[in-house]
C-alpha cells in the first residue's frame, strides 16, 4: 500500500517525537540521579562516619598505619614489579603458574614444590621504613598531564607473601615480613594500596589460624580488618567531585592521620585539591607527584547505571552534543560511584554492587 504524503509526514514526526522524548529522559534522569546522591551526601554520609570507634584505635594508634619514616623501599621494588605491559621480575612465569593453579588451596603446595620461587626480597624490605612510587617507572615520565594509570601491578606481592609463608619454617618470622610489606603499602597513602595491604594482612591472619595462634603477635582480625576496609571506603565518599567543597573540607579536617593523608592523596589523585599542607618527612609524597603528573581520563560509560531509554537518548544526545554528553557522563560515573541509600556505611557503591552481580 502506498502510503500518502500526510502518512508519511506524520511518521516523521512520530520518529522525531520520540527521539526527543528519549533525549528528554536521558537529561531528566541524569540529573536525577546527580541531585540524589549529591542531597545524600550531605545527609547520610556524616552519620555513617560518626561511628568510628572500633577504627579510630586502629588507624591512629597501630604501627602499621604510623607516618612514612626510613629509607625508601622504592628503588629496590618499583622496577621488579610489572608496570603497564611489563611483567616485571619480582616473580618468575613459574610461581605465578603454581599459585594460579592451586587457587584458594594455596596452603597445600609444599616448601619442595616452591623451592624455586625466590621471596628473600621479603625479608630484605625488613631494612625499610616507607616505599615511594616515584623511583623507576614514574621517574621516567615527563611532567605534566598523562593518560597512563602508572600504578604497578600488585598481584606479585600477594604471590610473594603466600609463597613466602610456605617456604619458611619460621612461620612467625615470615608473618612479619608479609605484615611488613603491608605497612610498606599503607605508606603509599592511596586506597588501592590499602586494599592491597588489607589483603595481605588476610594471608598473614589464614597463616595465623593455621599455625594455632601460634606467635606472640596477632594480626588484625577478621571484624577489625573489614571494618578498616568499610570505613576508607566510606571516607573516600567525603571527596566524590559531587560532594560541596564545605563538606569535603570538614571531611578532611575531620580525619586525623593516615585517614587525612589518604584522602589527600586520592584528592591530588582526582584533581580535587590544587595545593597540600607543609608536612614533616615523606608524607604525601605520592600525593605531590599526582599534582605534578594529573591523570586525565575520559571517564567511563555511563550507560549501566541508566534505564534503557535514557541510555538510548543518552547515545543520541553523543552523538549530537559530545560535549554536553561527556559533561554530563563525568557527573553521572561520579554519582555511580557512591552508594544506595541505607549503604553508606558499607564502603561499597552502586558501581562496585553492580558489578559483583554480573
Amino acid at each position: 500500500m502506498k502510503l500518502t504524503t500526510p502518512q508519511v509526514v506524520q511518521g516523521i514526526v512520530g520518529v522525531i517525537a520520540f527521539a526527543l522524548l528519549l533525549i528528554v529522559w536521558f537529561f531528566v534522569e541524569a540529573n536525577a540521579q546527580i541531585n540524589a546522591k549529591r542531597d545524600a551526601l550531605l545527609t547520610e554520609l556524616p552519620l555513617a562516619l560518626a561511628d568510628d570507634t572500633r577504627v579510630r584505635p586502629i588507624l591512629e594508634d597501630h604501627p602499621l598505619f604510623a607516618p612514612p619514616t626510613g629509607e625508601d623501599a622504592g628503588p629496590l621494588l618499583n622496577d621488579r614489579l610489572g608496570w603497564a605491559k611489563d611483567p616485571g621480575d619480582l616473580m618468575s612465569p613459574e610461581c605465578r603458574g603454581l599459585l594460579r593453579t592451586a587457587g584458594e588451596n594455596w596452603r597445600q603446595l609444599t616448601k619442595e614444590q616452591v623451592s624455586g620461587c625466590d621471596t628473600r626480597w621479603l625479608r630484605d624490605l625488613r631494612a625499610y621504613g616507607r616505599w615511594s612510587l616515584s623511583a623507576g617507572f614514574r621517574a621516567r615520565m615527563a611532567a605534566g598531564p598523562r593518560t597512563d594509570f602508572a600504578f604497578p601491578n600488585f598481584m606479585d606481592l600477594q604471590n610473594g607473601a603466600k609463597l613466602h609463608l610456605i617456604r619458611n619454617e619460621d612461620q612467625e618470622e615470615a608473618a612479619q615480613d608479609v605484615r611488613h610489606l603491608a605497612r610498606l603499602l599503607f605508606t603509599h597513602e592511596y586506597l588501592v594500596s590499602a586494599m592491597v595491604g588489607l589483603a595481605l594482612l588476610s594471608i598473614e591472619a589464614r597463616s595465623w589460624e593455621l599455625a594455632g595462634n601460634g606467635w606472640s603477635t596477632p594480626p588484625l582480625t577478621d571484624a577489625d580488618r573489614e571494618a578498616v576496609r568499610q570505613h576508607l571506603f566510606t571516607a573516600l565518599f567525603g571527596v566524590n567531585p559531587l560532594a560541596p567543597q564545605a563538606l569535603v573540607e570538614s571531611t578532611v579536617s575531620g580525619m586525623p592521620g593516615f585517614r587525612r593523608r589518604l584522602l589527600l592523596t586520592e584528592q591530588s589523585f582526582a584533581r580535587n585539591v590544587t595545593a597540600l599542607p607543609q608536612s614533616a618527612g615523606f608524607m604525601l609524597e605520592n600525593a605531590r607527584w599526582e599534582l605534578a603528573h594529573p591523570y586525565v581520563t575520559s571517564g567511563g560509560d555511563p550507560s549501566p547505571a541508566l534505564t534503557w531509554p535514557a541510555a538510548v537518548g543518552g547515545a543520541m544526545v553523543k552523538r549530537l552534543a559530545p560535549e554536553r554528553f561527556a559533561q554530563l557522563a563525568i557527573l553521572l560515573n561520579q554519582a555511580d560511584a557512591l552508594p544506595a541509600r541505607g549503604r553508606w556505611a558499607s564502603g561499597q557503591s552502586e558501581s562496585m554492587d553492580r558489578r559483583q552481580l554480573r
